[in-house]
Order: structure tokens, then C-alpha cells, then sequence
């Protein structure tokens, strides 16, 4: 006769006890994460009483927005509100739409500046200091550095300049804002076109005599910083040059043919 096996053991009672506590902290975790759920989605503590609009924005008009009063505040879809914010003011820069606890939603952010215009398809358009089209130049928008040369994009308010060479443009254009001497000029435009040979347009609006500047795309911050010198040491009679080539370890320039 065989003998049964005596190293069988049966399932200890502490054990039987430690599953069952288990099952029952789990369903109490379960029952207060419902409630808990049921408390955040209908407690008129987290209902949406206002939105504020950070002072950097100026006035913004989104209905959405305006929607957004008396929602719960966990339930507003935040990505999809600041689509319909940047669809509509597309010159944001850095837009965030958050949450502002328990009552509050915030838009903050910071309003783009016409910085230059560029000339593309033979439209002027207006470009920020950062390289986004910000729409048409106007004429109440005053006299801007126009760019011309940059290769051909896409141009829609929101969409960013793409050109390396447009973008080196823009940081000549500030360089030259930037520089006391060189604001004097007025700039009026500025021709990347040939890496070679850009050309900087200077004089004041109402006067047609205007000059060039000619530099290369890989000296242009040296060679700004050359004009400034020779235009504070009142070296430079302005109004009677025609260009500088600055390209050169000596810079030429061309005087304007005088009337006789």
C-alpha cells in the first residue's frame, strides 16, 4: 500500500488572511479613486470662473475662451484651446494656455513686432524679430528694413522664415539697429540675394539719394562695426557718397558725381 505524501502542506491561515486585507485595501483604493473622480468632475470648487490674459498679450478675441466659463477645469482639452488661439493670433510667441487652481485658466504669452519686411513673391510681408511672418506690411506699419534675395517659402502669418541666409539677414538688421552710428543711417533695405556681395540700402525715407554698403556674408559683423567707426570719426561726408565696398581690406568708395 502506497503511502500518501506528508510534504504536502495546506495554505497557512496568515496567508489566507494577508489576500483578503489585499482585496480589500484594493477595492478601497478603487471606491475612493471613483468617488474622489466624481468629487473633481462635479464640485463647483473646480469650475472654471475666469481667464486671464497675461498684460504681454494686449486685448485677444477667442470665443473659445470665452466658452471656457463655468467648465471644469479638468476637463478643458488644453492643447486643442491653444490651437484656436495661434489660428487666430498666429504673431504669439511662446503661447501657453494652463491651468490656474482651483478657478482659473491663463493664457500667457507675448505679442511678435513687426522687426523688418521682406520681399517674397513680390509682396512685402512683415517678418518679427525671431523669423515669423506676422503678416502684410501696411502702410501704418512705418518705414521698415526691407529684405530681398531670400529663397522662395512658404508665406503665411505664423509660419517661420526658413532661409539660413534670411535669418543672418534679420541679425545684420539688429546689428545695425543696435549701433548708434549706423541707426543714423536709416536703413532701407538690405539685398541678400548673392552671399557674396550683400547690400545694405542706407538713407532717410524722404530723401531719394541713397547709398549702398557692399560686404560678404562672412565678415558682415566686422565689417558693420567698420562703418561705425568710420561714420562716429566723421570720416564719411554721407551725403556725398554713392557706395562703400567694404569687401576689402581698404574699403572703396564711390563719391556721387557733383553738379557743376
Amino acid at each position: 500500500m502506497a503511502k500518501r505524501n506528508q510534504n504536502r502542506s495546506p495554505i497557512s491561515i496568515d496567508l489566507v488572511r494577508f489576500g483578503v486585507i489585499a482585496v480589500f485595501v484594493l477595492l478601497a483604493l478603487v471606491i475612493s479613486g471613483v468617488a474622489l473622480t466624481s468629487f473633481v468632475r462635479h464640485s463647483g470648487l473646480f469650475v472654471i470662473r475666469d481667464v486671464v490674459i497675461s498684460e504681454s498679450l494686449g486685448e485677444v478675441n477667442v470665443p473659445e475662451l470665452a466658452k471656457l466659463k463655468g467648465q471644469n477645469i479638468f476637463l478643458v482639452d488644453l492643447e486643442k484651446v491653444e490651437q484656436k488661439v495661434i489660428s487666430r493670433y498666429p504673431g504669439i510667441a511662446g503661447l501657453e494656455v494652463l491651468r490656474r487652481f482651483p478657478d482659473e485658466i491663463l493664457v500667457a504669452g507675448a505679442r511678435r513686432t513687426a522687426f523688418a519686411a521682406a520681399l517674397m513673391d513680390g509682396k512685402s510681408v512683415l517678418l518679427s524679430r525671431d523669423g515669423c511672418f506676422i503678416g502684410a506690411l501696411g502702410k501704418e506699419d512705418g518705414p521698415l528694413a526691407v529684405i530681398k534675395g531670400m529663397r522662395h517659402q512658404k508665406v503665411s502669418s505664423g509660419i517661420m522664415l526658413n532661409d539660413p541666409f534670411g535669418l543672418e539677414a534679420l541679425k545684420a538688421v539688429e546689428l545695425v539697429y543696435k549701433d548708434p552710428a549706423l541707426a543714423a543711417l536709416h536703413l532701407r533695405g538690405l539685398d541678400v540675394s548673392d552671399p557674396n556681395k550683400i547690400v545694405f540700402t542706407f538713407g532717410l525715407a524722404e530723401d531719394p539719394a541713397r547709398f549702398e554698403v557692399m560686404v560678404d556674408k562672412d565678415n558682415y559683423a566686422l565689417k558693420l562695426k567698420t562703418l561705425s567707426v568710420m561714420v562716429a570719426r566723421t570720416e564719411l561726408a554721407v551725403n556725398e557718397v554713392k557706395y562703400i565696398d567694404l569687401r576689402f581690406e581698404t574699403p572703396v568708395i564711390g563719391k556721387r558725381k557733383t553738379k557743376k
